[in-house]
């Protein structure tokens, strides 16, 4: 009789340890993804393959909710309303201004936010404590590095003495890149040349008229001006001037040279944080991540705008 009901009692068990794994194989999650401009899509790339590493796959057990790329702030708002209404598990974010939007109207359902990348987490407002967010948002932020980005720039080019820097006024991100190089300029003898940009217009009005006695364009962690990378390479290789990104992939798209980090790694960086969010941890339990910063050259690009770079440089810069 004590064997029979020890028997029972083991089958019951292992019932319900096999009921307890099935409800977890069977377990759905969706995840909402806003973007502003389109500058962050290897980052996104990244995201999911490392999601799909760990279990989370697109079609079985993980739905994306995403309506594109937002291409203006009203568009990142209204994309997040859409979102919204399908009830995500969490919602990742890319870019400052994303970002924050994100953080305000996830806020009232208290829905996790992850964030890859934004600039200055702090700054922009959506975290007050690096190590202890607390509330409902984390994720990678960007390393204070665009001054020694801009070092880099007159290691590469001696001759750098003027540099062009456009940028959207109203984004946070980009201001913080300014905040930041302008104590670097004064140090390394560089005149900066700040061009606020609003509209395409502007944008396009800028490209057609750059000014004759600039040697170099560097430009900020600004979605919208990072956006139109391609325009930048192309008009800086017609001058024979060098243009700097803070992003490895602006550079494999004919960029000469940045400082700063690799979409795609921060997109894993940032997976690994969601999964554990996924997987039952608060979001205000996981410190903030910084991404590494990597050094950059297109050598393609420095042989069609003349520009001669020692060995000793070039064994510095990064490589797949």
């Amino acid at each position: 009789m004590k064997l029979l009901l020890t028997t029972v009692i083991l089958s019951i068990a292992l019932l319900l340890s096999g009921c307890s794994k099935n409800n977890e194989i069977n377990k759905q999650y969706s995840i909402g993804i806003i973007q502003y401009t389109n500058t962050n899509t290897k980052t996104l790339f990244g995201f999911k393959d490392k999601l799909y590493s760990l279990g989370f796959i697109e079609g079985e057990n993980t739905t994306y909710i995403d309506y594109g790329y937002a291409k203006s702030f009203d568009e990142i708002q209204q994309k997040l309303v859409k979102i919204m209404t399908q009830n995500p598990d969490i919602i990742f974010s890319s870019t400052t201004p994303a970002s924050i939007a994100a953080y305000k109207i996830a806020k009232k359902d208290n829905i996790p936010v992850v964030f890859a990348p934004v600039n200055d987490p702090v700054k922009a407002g959506i975290i007050t404590n690096l190590k202890a967010p607390g509330e409902h948002i984390t994720g990678v932020r960007l390393g204070s590095s665009d001054d020694k980005r801009l070092e880099w720039l007159t290691i590469l080019n001696k001759e750098t003495k003027r540099v062009l820097v456009p940028h959207n006024p109203k984004d946070k991100s980009a201001n913080t890149t300014i905040e930041t190089i302008k104590h670097a300029a004064t140090t390394l003898g560089v005149e900066l040349i700040l061009k606020p940009i609003h509209s395409k217009e502007e944008f396009n009005t800028l490209l057609a008229n750059l000014p004759d006695d600039i040697q170099a364009i560097f430009l900020p962690r600004d979605g919208f001006i990072m956006s139109r990378n391609k325009d930048f390479a192309k008009a800086c290789q017609e001058k024979k001037i060098v243009l700097s990104t803070p992003r490895y992939e602006h550079v494999q798209d004919g960029a000469t040279t940045g400082y700063g980090f690799i979409g795609y790694v921060v997109g894993k960086q940032a997976a690994r944080i969601a999964g554990a969010i996924l997987n039952g941890t608060p979001p205000g339990d996981i410190p903030v991540e910084t991404a590494e910063d990597y050094f950059f050259i297109n050598i393609e690009v420095l042989n069609k705008i003349n520009l001669k770079v020692g060995n000793n440089i070039l064994r510095q810069a990064y490589k797949e």
